[in-house]
């Protein structure tokens, strides 16, 4: 199979390789324990951009001394604020740093969706079509420049509940902005543009990693692709993708820079110029296996969404099992020995308990102490009676209260 069809199979560009191993997607751009992340194996981080005016402006038409309001001024992980505003020299020195310590950056790209708040019926524009300044508002560079690659709902398209009855012709994604066809040449030309412009300005990336793949399953029905046919001539988002691609392919690999996708969608055809996926739906068995299948000689990375998503995981996987608390967490972690979570109670170790103040009290090895309260407990052990485990209520400080007593519910005190 992968050697019938190896331009599907094998990356394009052969330096794609170096990138697989552990990634982040994170908007931070302070310094890292780079020791610490060469042990996980880490490699990558895709730049999570809201650097970016909108989706959609990846970097804007500005000369590089002058600074643009930023989508989110708050890197998400950890919440740390960056600043209201950026630049291209900016951007760029993240990049470089990163490299210099060994690591990669990939940066955002979207080809589907546009602007943010778009407003439905147009709008008087605020500035003429030959602003400079026009794209500083989304409305009115979409509805001068871009109209003609809007994707328009059927109108008889079963409206869904939170629609409340009203009919919206566009889709709409994040911060109510919509989706444009990557293979209108309007919307493709600009994309293609801004491509450039990042591998001349940001020359230390690592390449450009493709979200919302999942958009490639929609229908241009006021266009013809000449291949496609739902309820009369259309344009399949699969064509218009294949069509960017293989203009855009050249230019990145041509740069020595990668293209990634988080491959919301998998199939096998839109794969030609892509050098490795980011997986947003790692932690889902059926895209687990199907970016395993798409990448037998490619770069792949699982995204595991959060903590709660792997302790559930690792609970399905069975708690005392070596492919429960161990697996998710490794074997010699202390998180490896908490008690799972449950929607209503905490998680803390039966040991190792740890000395606060002169009084000896319960650790949570997974979120530490962080103060008192009144709470009802119930582990997840059982005892030879059939209930939980519970700590006492007693004072920590008491000997005998560092051993769990066997009780169905009581009233505890303890850290979370």
């Amino acid at each position: 199979m992968t050697a019938r069809y190896a331009d599907f199979f094998n990356p394009p560009l052969a330096s794609a390789a170096r990138l697989g191993g552990t990634a982040a997607y994170s908007s931070y751009e302070g310094a890292l324990d780079v020791a610490k992340m060469k042990r996980m194996a880490f490699t990558v981080n895709w730049k999570a951009c809201f650097d970016y005016p909108y989706q959609g402006l990846f970097i804007p038409p500005v000369a590089d001394n002058q600074e643009w309001y930023r989508g989110i001024p708050i890197s998400d992980s950890p919440h740390i604020n960056l600043g209201p505003t950026t630049s291209i020299p900016r951007v760029a020195d993240y990049s470089r740093r990163m490299r210099a310590t060994g690591f990669d950056v990939l940066n955002y790209f979207d080809a589907a969706e546009f602007g943010t708040q778009i407003v439905v019926p147009e709008r008087p524009p605020k500035r003429e079509p030959n602003d400079p300044d026009l794209w500083k508002d989304p409305n009115d560079y979409l509805y001068a420049k871009l109209a003609d690659a809007i994707i328009y709902r059927p109108k008889n398209e079963r409206l869904s509940a939170k629609a409340k009855g009203i009919y919206d012709p566009y889709y709409r994604a994040y911060r109510n902005n919509i989706v444009l066809d990557w293979g209108e040449p309007c919307w493709q030309n600009f994309l293609l543009d801004q491509a450039r412009r990042l591998i001349e300005k940001i020359p230390d990336s690592a390449g450009i990693c493709f979200d919302r793949l999942d958009f490639l399953r929609l229908y241009n029905f006021k266009k013809d692709d000449g291949a496609t046919w739902y309820d009369g001539p259309a344009r399949s988002m699969i064509t218009s993708w294949n069509g960017l691609m293989e203009k855009l392919g050249p230019i990145e690999h041509g740069a020595g820079q990668a293209i990634f996708v988080n491959n919301l969608v998998s199939r096998i055809d839109t794969m030609r110029q892509v050098d490795g996926l980011f997986d947003e739906m790692g932690h889902w068995g059926g895209s687990l296996n199907g970016t395993a299948l798409l990448a037998v000689s490619k770069p792949a990375i699982g995204w595991v969404l959060s903590k709660e998503i792997l302790l559930d995981l690792a609970e399905k996987r069975g708690k005392d099992s070596a492919q429960g608390l161990g697996w998710a967490f490794g074997e010699e972690s202390r998180k490896a020995r908490a008690m799972l979570p449950c929607k209503s109670f905490c998680t803390w170790a039966s040991s190792p308990w740890r000395r606060f103040h002169k009084t000896i009290i319960p650790f949570c090895p997974v979120t530490g102490p962080i103060g008192f309260i009144w709470t009802t407990v119930r582990c997840s052990r059982q005892c030879g009676k059939g209930n939980g485990c519970c700590f006492p209520m007693r004072s920590a400080s008491k000997a005998r209260s560092r051993r769990p007593i066997c009780s169905k519910f009581r009233r505890a005190t303890l850290f979370l």
